[in-house]
Parts: C-alpha cells; sequence; structure tokens
C-alpha cells in the first residue's frame, strides 16, 4: 500500500487499486467495499473497469478533505484523531501544521488534543459557531491541557478570527474536532464540501 497526497494505492487480489481518499483506512475500506461487490450476482456485479473508475471518483466530504493549503477532517473522537494523525505522517503536508481546534463538551477533547499534539506544530482553540450553546467547551480546559503537554496553543473565542490566525501562522491548516467546526469553516471559506 502506498499513501500519497493525492491518494491511496493498494492491492487487492492480484490487482492494483486506487482511490483518490487518503489514509491506510481509506485502503481497508475500499478493500471491503471491492469485496461486497464480488458478492453481487453476475448479472448485477460491475466489472474491474467500472469498479476502478467508480474507486477513482469517490469523495468523502470532511475527511481529510483538501482545498489549498487547507485540511478538514471531522475528527470528532480519539479514533478519528489517531486515524488523522496517522493520515498527516503518511502524506508529510507542508509545515508548520496549525490545528484550528472547536470540540463539543460532551467528546473526548483530551484523547483528541493528545492524538494531534505530537503531529501538530501548533493549536488555536475556539468556538464553532453553530455548536449548541449547551455543548460548547470550555476553552480554559483545553489551553491548560495543552499547555501542560508542551504543545503551543492561544485562544480565541471568535471562529472568524480563530481561522485568520490559524491561515496566518501555518503551512498547513488543518480544521478539526467536530461537523460543526468543519462544516463553519467551509462555509466562511465558500468551499464546497462535495469538491475536492
Amino acid at each position: 500500500m502506498l499513501v500519497t497526497p493525492y491518494g491511496t494505492e493498494f492491492t487487492r487480489g492480484g490487482a492494483s487499486w486506487r482511490t483518490p481518499l487518503l489514509g491506510a483506512h481509506q485502503a481497508a475500506n475500499a478493500t471491503v467495499a471491492l469485496a461486497a461487490l464480488d458478492l453481487l450476482p453476475p448479472a448485477l456485479r460491475p466489472n474491474a473497469s467500472e469498479m476502478n473508475k467508480g474507486l477513482a471518483e469517490v469523495h468523502l466530504a470532511g475527511r481529510f478533505q483538501r482545498w489549498g493549503r487547507f485540511i478538514f477532517d471531522v475528527a470528532h473522537n480519539p479514533d478519528g484523531a489517531r486515524t488523522l494523525a496517522r493520515t498527516l505522517a503518511a502524506v508529510e503536508p507542508p509545515r508548520p501544521v496549525v490545528a484550528l481546534l472547536s470540540v463539543l463538551a460532551d467528546k473526548d477533547w483530551r484523547g483528541i488534543m493528545s492524538e494531534l499534539g505530537p503531529v501538530v506544530d501548533r493549536f488555536v482553540l475556539t468556538h464553532a459557531p453553530t455548536a449548541p450553546a449547551s455543548r460548547t467547551w470550555s476553552i480554559p480546559e483545553p489551553l491548560a491541557f495543552a499547555r501542560e503537554h508542551g504543545w503551543a496553543a492561544e485562544v480565541s473565542r471568535d471562529f472568524g478570527r480563530a481561522l485568520e490566525l490559524a491561515a496566518g501562522g501555518g503551512g498547513t491548516v488543518l480544521v478539526t474536532g467536530s461537523f460543526h467546526t468543519v462544516g463553519d469553516a467551509m462555509q466562511r471559506l465558500e468551499v464546497n464540501p462535495a469538491r475536492n
């Protein structure tokens, strides 16, 4: 398997396959999808060429979605953040990597930060505007947590200003922590989530 900045290549059944989705987990997901297609009755089963074409056109909004120097990934739990961290390490985007992070209060933000802290150069902690008020995280806690671990972090409660801070200080801007965070950033930046 090979993960590049432009996709993931893998082998299955002696054949080579490629998907524009990034990461080892996407090769595993694609392998499961291909195995499911193999179980279809012959009259409904696509041929290898059709499957290759389908894999080449796959798009998954908000999951390591790249737009210029921005990467959008909803990673709203430690497992998602771990997968994101591994994909960042494999792709090696331009540094520094600044993570714009807003997590809902009922999520394991400590676990998310613990996975991302070693692979990002700085956190910009903020509030996603569409996050419900009852689920807004208390930013002083994650700021203290970052400092305890020696990770560079700053706070901007204003989401637009936080985006500017992240964009102004990084080679790569990682927007992550929740669907709200990614969706709000895409809306402000006028990114179409349905396109790469």
